[in-house]
């Protein structure tokens, strides 16, 4: 995989390998060439249940890792079909499997008060 702009401090996602091992190397130039940034082994994977879903690749992991300068692929090496990834994130050796909790945006305080203003606004037409 390649990432033309680059990427640093590395590199996340999670993944599922049930049957079969594989590996991640991270370099710093295009189709898996230049210097080897780093290099994440990963072995097999558990087989269970996942709540909610009929798949076969389930649970998913999640691993990460961590190197220095500007990276620009990534190689995947394992059996074709028998490692499942997702939710890869550059620029962090830590995954997120939870989202962020998304704050209340300011402009909602904002539109209440616009509002009730309107409100008000109207009350007071109806009384003349």
């Amino acid at each position: 995989m390649n990432v033309a702009a680059g990427f640093a401090d590395g590199f996340s996602f999670f993944y599922s390998a049930i049957s079969n091992s594989g590996s991640v190397s991270v370099y710093d130039d295009l189709d898996g060439t230049g210097n080897l940034l780093a290099t994440l082994a990963l072995p097999t994977t558990q087989s269970g249940p996942c709540p909610g879903f009929n798949a076969g690749f389930c649970p998913f992991v999640p691993v990460g890792v961590a190197f220095a300068g500007i990276a620009k692929s990534v190689s995947f090496a394992g059996a074709a079909n028998q490692i499942v990834f997702d939710d890869v994130t550059f620029g962090s050796d830590i995954p997120d499997p939870q989202p962020s909790v998304v704050p209340l945006p300011a402009s909602l305080p904002l539109l209440l008060v616009g509002l009730g203003a309107f409100g008000i606004a109207a009350r007071r037409q109806k009384r003349t």
